[in-house]
């Protein structure tokens, strides 16, 4: 079971970074973080609504836990800790369409002159991107693009890469790094900053709270479980596609010795098939 001492408090759990963006000071913040990802000054005009209603009774509840209207549009923001998959790329992206549709009444048009924007920040060593930031967008039926819609996918760990022994890229990015960083790595990170000064006494007080942090280490052992499970199916169905192969090729008169160096699997293995 994991202890309390031994829980890192810091935005690259989703459970902080909400927490501290949805509170008192977050608005501040998260406009700074914001205006450095999308390299214009973004103002928050209002955090809306997050639960979206249930079209059926055997339906999950859907929210949107941090979803904003900003001068450049509606943004949805989530964070990834090794466990982003193409199936919860598209989830959270659907849950930004179905708010849209939720949210037009009867009679009124789509504001299609809005952009709907879902915001993936990607922490953890899983992501070694070439890219800092991915942008998918949509192509309608006659392959035009549909400007309004977008995914992006934020790399913290090419971040950190960039950013490594090179002062000019930390100063810009300073305030989107500060998000992977515990009390003890900000203590010495821009001490004079007033924004990261600020994030850190949220950071403090998150780690000073008993409960909170219970709650986060129950949180993390749930995702580290998630994970472990994940990764276990993968090998699980890797090997029974090699075993599958072996059979196919065992029966098509190709030598035990070239299939087990093919495949990994050991000759007694193959023999067996």
């Amino acid at each position: 079971m994991t202890t309390t001492t031994e829980v890192i408090v810091s935005s690259a759990s989703d459970l902080v970074f909400k927490t501290i963006m949805l509170g008192k000071n977050g608005k501040i913040i998260l406009e700074k973080i914001l205006s450095s990802i999308f390299n214009d000054k973004v103002m928050i005009k209002r955090y809306l609504n997050v639960e979206l209603p249930k079209l059926a009774l055997n339906e999950k509840s859907k929210r949107l836990d941090l979803l904003i209207d900003t001068n450049i549009g509606y943004i949805n923001i989530e964070v990834n800790n090794n466990d982003y998959f193409k199936e919860k790329i598209t989830r959270n992206f659907m849950y930004l369409c179905e708010f849209l549709v939720q949210n037009v009444k009867k009679g009124q048009s789509y504001k299609l002159d809005k952009s709907y924007i879902q915001l993936n920040l990607n922490f953890g060593s899983e992501y070694k991107s070439n890219f800092l930031l991915t942008n998918a967008k949509l192509i309608n039926e006659e392959r035009v693009l549909v400007e309004n819609f977008k995914i992006l996918g934020y790399s913290m760990e090419k971040l950190r890469m960039l950013c490594y022994n090179n002062d000019v890229n930390m100063d810009y990015y300073k305030y989107i790094l500060m998000l992977g960083m515990d009390v003890s790595e900000l203590e010495y990170f821009y001490p004079e900053d007033e924004i990261i000064k600020l994030y850190k006494e949220e950071i403090m007080k998150l780690e000073s709270n008993a409960d909170f942090v219970r709650m986060l280490s129950n949180d993390q052992e749930q995702e580290l479980y998630e994970n472990t499970i994940r990764e276990e199916s993968f090998k699980d169905g890797k090997k029974e596609t090699n075993l599958e192969n072996a059979k196919k090729m065992k029966e098509n008169g190709i030598k035990v010795e070239l299939i087990s160096k093919i495949t990994g699997l050991s000759q007694k293995q193959i023999m067996m098939l």
